[in-house]
């Protein structure tokens, strides 16, 4: 019990609650803000696929560096001191749509799911030092974030979306701080001598080549990109069916505490079943919740049963957050670990995240919440369908040119 609150743990955890929290200040409410500010459905879903579509440069981009060049520490740093002017500068812009359009896709480019880092970042810390807890980290990441959201929405019904910009910087500016806490780790795939050898350092060609290779790592993230869009789709449009529903900001800043409040307690379920439960086997139960969550849409209208619906989604959500670190760490080798999981990231989330939305926009705008939750359900069954197809026969959840197996307890 005393090394879980060690310094290391509180300070991963401290970074994860900054850094979930300035994220969330501005996306979950950006889309509520832009369509107040007269941007339509439209305009939104192809912002948010932008978006995604750059964070498909950025996160292998990002991995790859840190794998190779620079520590994660150095790039966080580096990345959150260009993120908070920019933050700042989004409601000048926000009358001149082209403007606007091009100072959120900098900032995505710079911060959108960039939380694969530290998560990199904590497994290479985890290996030096066991007792380093990335569930427990990431749970009270979530718990902050959570009760962040909660008073972002409220304040912002009281004074004003420029709450949302000026507190995202100002959790960036303590996330820099949180990181100088945290030793820095040199990356594996230096090339560097060591025991007096050279190792090879794996080009970034290669590293792409060695995992279009790996069937396990295809496949799943085949599967998750279709998980994503109908998360990363809910995601987006939920702060504007409630506010349909004749919700307010608070109410969305209460949709963001429902949701983070049961991931946090789902991510520490997942550390005491990973071991016990096929891992495979724990997915299909996320993206069933998924599903379930997407088509109970068709029936849930009031403010009060949207909230409670992502509180239901978020024990999908809790649970695929770990099992994708996880999975990953276990089936790829890990001098490319960063590589891969930002890989896996940008895909999932970016293809993800421009098809859902894009496409959502579109359906939202002519079909309306209807049709919506039931394409989206469809999606989050569909890739279930593609993993356990694609896995059939393959046996082992690990493969043999896998780094050390990590365990996320």
């Amino acid at each position: 019990m005393k090394k879980l609150f060690c310094r290391e743990n509180v300070a991963f955890a401290a970074l994860h609650w900054m850094y979930c929290s300035a994220h969330c200040m501005v996306y979950s409410f950006i889309v509520v803000y832009l369509t107040q500010n007269g941007y339509s459905d439209f305009q939104v879903g192809l912002l948010n696929a932008l978006i995604a579509a750059l964070s498909m440069v950025s996160q292998p981009l990002y991995g790859y560096l840190t794998d190779t060049f620079i520590s994660c520490r150095s790039l966080m740093i580096l990345i959150g001191a260009i993120a908070i002017p920019v933050t700042l500068v989004i409601p000048l812009t926000v009358g001149v749509v082209p403007l606007c359009f091009a100072v959120i896709l900098l900032l995505g480019f710079l911060t959108y799911t960039y939380n694969c880092i530290p998560e990199a970042w904590q497994i290479r810390v985890n290996k030096k030092k066991p007792y380093v807890n990335y569930p427990v980290t990431r749970v009270m990441g979530a718990v902050g974030y959570s009760l962040t959201g909660l008073v972002a929405g409220k304040l912002m019904d009281l004074w004003g979306y420029n709450v949302m910009f000026i507190g995202s910087a100002a959790l960036l500016v303590v996330m820099i701080a949180c990181c100088l806490c945290i030793e820095k780790v040199e990356p594996e795939n230096k090339g560097v001598r060591r025991e007096g050898q050279v190792q090879e350092r794996i080009g970034f060609g290669k590293a792409l080549i060695l995992l279009a290779k790996n069937r396990p790592y295809m496949v799943f993230l085949i599967s998750t990109t279709l998980y994503q869009a109908a998360y990363r789709s809910m995601l987006a449009f939920m702060p504007v069916i409630l506010q349909d529903a004749g919700g307010t900001n608070t109410h969305v800043g209460m949709l963001v505490f429902a949701g983070a409040a049961v991931e946090a307690p789902m991510m520490f379920i997942f550390s005491r079943l990973q071991d016990r439960i096929r891992l495979k086997n724990l997915y299909a139960f996320t993206a069933v919740v998924l599903a379930v969550r997407s088509l109970a849409l068709l029936v849930v209208h009031s403010v009060t049963g949207l909230i409670l619906l992502k509180a239901f989604e978020a024990v999908s959500w809790g649970m695929y957050i770990p099992l994708f670190v996880v999975y990953i760490s276990r089936i790829v080798p890990s001098k490319i670990y960063a590589t891969s999981l930002t890989i896996g990231y940008s895909v999932t989330i970016g293809i993800g995240s421009i098809c859902g939305n894009f496409f959502s926009g579109l359906i939202m705008e002519h079909f309306g919440a209807q049709v919506f939750a039931g394409v989206m359900s469809v999606l989050a069954v569909a890739g279930v369908a593609v993993f356990l197809i694609g896995m059939a026969g393959t046996g082992r959840e690990e493969t043999q040119e896998a780094g050390e197996k990590v365990s996320m307890k």
